[in-house]
């Protein structure tokens, strides 16, 4: 009886071993394509940039419309706000988010506008109150609010402008492709059509007057 019992149990135990081995087996082949999987699948980050006060995702090239939007921000806010001790600071914080297409142009032209306010001791602020994204461009945004240039007298002017900022995802990081900032409110590409539109109507109504003028 205890012989018989032994010989089932081991044979039992052999069958048992034999379909451990089958799953064993299983596991590791499955094993072996998730990692496969994981190696070949760009990689999700949740990351928290500059004036972001929730959690956002950036992949290789790509991010959530909330991560753009900060960047946009963050670039409108270090450019609108200057003062002479920190005008030189700017182009070390500038310099890794640059396109290598604007890249030149824009420290020259950042370079002559840091000269004129240490030379004219003057100080900007900006103070955002809109960002509005371009339909159809995601990843182009006018950030406009409310500038202040005061001089070394305490004299202050102020204006609305808008900061024009397109970001772009590339290996995970924020290139900043094209900018730049006017006086005025956005002028996005059906507000620009208008004021085009508006601008010929005022020259070829002068151009009547002139014409009527010389009959």
């Amino acid at each position: 009886m205890l012989s018989k019992f032994f010989g089932n149990t081991a044979a039992g135990l052999k069958k048992e071993n034999a379909t451990f081995k089958v799953l064993l087996y299983a596991m590791v082949v499955t094993n072996f394509l998730l990692t496969i999987v994981a190696l070949n699948k760009e990689s999700i980050q949740t990351i928290t940039p500059p004036t972001l006060v929730e959690q956002a995702w950036v992949d290789e090239n790509s991010a959530s419309d909330s991560y753009t939007e900060a960047w946009a921000m963050y670039v409108a806010l270090v450019l609108g706000n200057v003062t002479p001790g920190t005008a030189e600071m700017i182009q070390k914080i500038m310099d890794p988010l640059l396109s290598p297409d604007i890249y030149q142009a824009f420290v020259n032209l950042l370079q002559k506008q840091v000269g004129e306010i240490r030379r004219d001791r003057v100080s900007l602020k900006f103070e955002p109150r809109k960002i509005t994204k371009e339909p159809g461009k995601p990843n182009l945004f006018y950030v406009s609010g409310r500038s202040t240039m005061e001089g070394p007298t305490g004299k202050k002017e102020r204006e609305d402008r808008t900061y024009v900022v397109e970001i772009r995802i590339k290996r995970y990081k924020p290139i900043i492709e094209f900018v730049e900032t006017y006086k005025g409110g956005p002028r996005t590409e059906i507000v620009q059509s208008r004021l085009d539109r508006a601008e010929e109507n005022k020259d070829r109504r002068r151009q009547e007057r002139e014409r009527e003028r010389a009959q």
